[in-house]
């Protein structure tokens, strides 16, 4: 008798019918409506987060030093540390930054700044999702990862030896990471509905974002500022190509939420995005506007799509139902 009892301990059953998992079950999940331990991957510091931390202090690191040098202006040393393999000393002597380099710097610390800022919301509102944040990883491989790798291999002249083998060991190191966490599995594709108005607008966004990058890439960094092509060192050739990985890593991640995250997640996406185009259009372009050959441009869209943003992400409008075509057989029965 004890022994059916003991038995029938570990198969109770909930009201609905349904097999309740007891302390004697292992690996429980929770289920709604339930106080059951949760995933594992739920608790403590799984590797999806570990990579999104370690990404998000490298990122913080690097824009710390990036304020650094706009804070010191032409004094910095920073210049001559980072691009010396490329340029020689002036005719005085000075290893100071040039004033061309130190707007493209500036540019990067802002472009930097907002694609940090972007991710780090992106990321919390996965944080409790390990396949969805691992997409998110797995984006941030692509850029700023791998673009950053590739300009690296395409420009080997232009930084120091000592910069150049440490942003390459990072790189690896964070991808090793990001992809070493492929264990909790990917999120599953949601896919793109035209009869949304929220993915419709993602969509244009992410199309408007990548058109003015190639746009940017097209022209050159020669017509990007006022300057004569003759100030443009081989520094701040490469910060404007640096420009471009951080305005995709942007356009990736949005259409990384496009086709892998529901809607709740992509109104607080672009919630933030209304916030960081704000910010770039009334703070940051409007200081650049007299060296920035497309900032006059740029302004009005940001602002735009800042205030359609803000209003999608807070006014939800209903699916419209698409007719649906009619077959040639359909046809022939009506008539």
């Amino acid at each position: 008798m004890a022994n059916n009892t003991k038995k029938k301990s570990k198969n109770t059953k909930n009201i609905n019918g349904a097999a309740t998992p007891t302390a004697e079950t292992p690996n429980s999940t929770a289920q709604p409506g339930n106080n059951t331990v949760s995933n594992p991957a739920l608790k403590g510091i799984s590797p999806p987060r570990l990579t999104m931390i370690v990404c998000i202090c490298v990122g913080v690191s690097y824009i710390a030093e990036l304020n650094n040098t706009v804070n010191d202006g032409e004094s910095s040393t920073n210049c001559s540390e980072y691009f010396s393999a490329s340029r020689a000393a002036s005719d005085d002597g000075s290893t100071s930054c040039t004033p061309v380099e130190l707007f493209f710097i500036q540019a990067k610390y802002y472009t930097s700044l907002l694609s940090l800022f972007v991710v780090f919301a992106i990321a919390w509102t996965c944080w409790n999702d390990p396949p969805a944040l691992q997409r998110v990883n797995v984006t941030l491989c692509l850029a700023p990862l791998s673009s950053t790798l590739m300009l690296l291999l395409l420009n080997p002249n232009v930084l120091t030896h000592h910069r150049k083998v440490n942003f390459l060991m990072m790189g690896v190191l964070l991808m090793t990471v990001a992809w070493s966490s492929q264990s909790v599995g990917l999120a599953p594709l949601r896919g793109f509905y035209k009869s949304s108005a929220l993915d419709t607008f993602i969509f244009i966004y992410f199309l408007t974002m990548v058109g003015f990058v190639g746009s940017d890439l097209r022209k050159g960094v020669e017509e990007y500022t006022v300057y004569d092509p003759e100030e443009l060192t081989e520094g701040a050739k490469l910060l404007f190509y640096f420009l471009a990985v951080d305005r995709m890593t942007v356009a990736l991640q949005i259409m990384n939420a496009l086709l892998f995250f529901d809607d709740v997640r992509k109104r607080i996406m672009l919630l933030f995005i209304g916030m960081a185009n704000l910010f770039e259009s009334m703070y940051q372009l409007p200081y650049q506007e007299l060296v920035m050959t497309t900032a006059d441009k740029r302004i009005p869209f940001l602002q735009g799509t800042a205030v359609v943003a803000l209003f999608l992400s807070v006014v939800r409008i209903p699916k419209v139902k698409l007719p649906k075509k009619k077959r040639k057989g359909d046809a022939m029965k009506t008539n």
